[in-house]
């Protein structure tokens, strides 16, 4: 194992530990709170049990989070304790849809369902190519977090980060696919819930007019 894998699975385990905890850490809203938090799992990470420590333990059942998950996680953690800004609900669903699209392009053909290799692509340029086109055009449509996604997984293959030599494990991996498909449904709910409160407090646009027109009377008086 190189230093550069150790570190990131390490890293790996204290953001997905972070991450679980998020309920409690956002109420703090603090930043010295969180770099605490994800101190004390890191060192958890390393606590040794049999021939490993915990964070090894703990991806060998999950396995090698791709460079992707990492930073949306990290992108999430942040937003979500209050340092940065949230994504916006438009570019986070066509974020997901982008990873959908990725995982219902690879993983079907790994698994035999059709007889292209499309996982034999990530070991020539032809994949950071796609991936450089593709994140172009996030650029233009201010994407950013995508555009941060894709250059990095491009980046970190080329530096040999992970032990992979293939570009689709930097790029996704199965949780990240779930994710974004509870994402989306997420969102689809979300929207409805949305439609219901505007609609009004029994839902029907009957009430929506009612309370509309006692709003403006209100006004008016």
């Amino acid at each position: 194992m190189t230093i550069s894998f150790w570190i990131w699975t390490h890293l790996s385990f204290a953001l997905l530990a972070v991450s679980l905890a998020l309920p409690v850490i956002r109420r703090s809203r603090s930043s010295r709170v969180l770099i605490l938090t994800l101190l004390v799992f890191a060192v958890a990470g390393c606590i040794p049990l049999s021939a490993t420590d915990l964070s090894g333990i703990v991806l060998a059942h999950l396995g090698t989070l791709s460079v992707s998950t990492v930073l949306l996680m990290s992108s999430k953690i942040l937003a979500q304790s209050g340092i940065t800004a949230q994504v916006p609900p438009r570019i986070e669903r066509h974020q997901n849809l982008v990873w959908i699209a990725f995982g219902i392009l690879l993983y079907p053909s790994a698994t035999g369902f059709y007889g292209i290799d499309v996982y034999s692509i990530g070991y020539s340029a032809s994949l950071g190519w796609i991936l450089a086109a593709i994140a172009l055009m996030g650029i233009l449509l201010n994407y950013q977090l995508l555009v941060l996604c894709l250059t990095s997984a491009v980046l970190a293959h080329r530096f040999g980060l992970l032990e992979s030599p293939n570009l689709w494990d930097y790029l996704i991996d199965p949780w990240l696919l779930f994710s974004a498909i509870g994402g989306l449904i997420a969102g689809v709910f979300k929207t409805e819930g949305s439609c219901l409160e505007v609609s009004g407090v029994n839902g029907s646009p009957e009430a929506a007019v009612v309370n509309t027109a006692a709003v403006n009377t209100a006004a008016e008086a």
